[in-house]
């Protein structure tokens, strides 16, 4: 049975020129990684998900609830700048403690009718 490096044929990195005897046309995931887009491709691409944000209900809710988002944190941030302090969710819990201790002498007066 061939080695497991001797599985494919040798050849050359498309980025860097290494010989490399690798699955793949690229001897690493930097050189993969490190692709050039062109300006074409890149302008197809952004074109494609502009028209999805604009025509579809998803890419509708989606830029509505990032606004909402950008729109309350702007507001969080003006009002820690003037010194106002916004009351959150948080600030109105409270930390109740609960015992387990001594929960049989409440009932202690009485007669147990479960029993």
């Amino acid at each position: 049975m061939p080695k497991a490096k001797d599985r494919y044929r040798e050849k050359n990195c498309q980025k860097c020129g290494i010989i490399h005897k690798k699955r793949g046309l690229f001897c690493s995931l930097v050189c993969a990684n490190s692709r050039k887009h062109t300006t074409e491709r890149v302008e197809a691409r952004t074109e494609k998900i502009r028209e999805y944000y604009r025509e579809t209900l998803e890419g509708q809710a989606t830029t509505k609830i990032l606004s909402d988002l950008a729109k309350q944190t702007h507001k969080r941030k003006a009002s820690e700048l003037t010194g106002d302090h916004v009351l959150t969710d948080e600030d109105w819990q409270l930390d109740i403690p609960l015992t387990t201790d001594n929960l049989d002498d409440i009932y202690d007066d009485d007669t147990d009718i479960w029993r």
